[in-house]
């Protein structure tokens, strides 16, 4: 049976998730990751010096609720 492959709302067809690093100053580059981790860790030492957002991509489709309130 064929795993399940999450379809990411991003630009191209990218496979891979990927994680964005965002710059208030507009002479810096966006920095892209197809590692949570590494994206992360960018992120916390770049906010150190600069105003900064970390931002991820969603799935297209929207996971079911657990534990639903009635």
């Amino acid at each position: 049976m064929a795993e399940h492959q999450e379809i990411w709302c991003q630009p191209s067809d990218q496979p891979k998730r990927q994680f964005l690093v965002l710059f208030d100053d507009p002479q810096m580059d966006l920095a892209v990751f197809d590692d949570e981790e590494e994206a992360r860790a960018f992120w916390e030492k770049a906010n150190l010096n600069w105003t900064c957002y970390l931002m991820g991509t969603m799935p297209r489709t929207q996971s079911p609720s657990k534990g639903k309130p009635t």
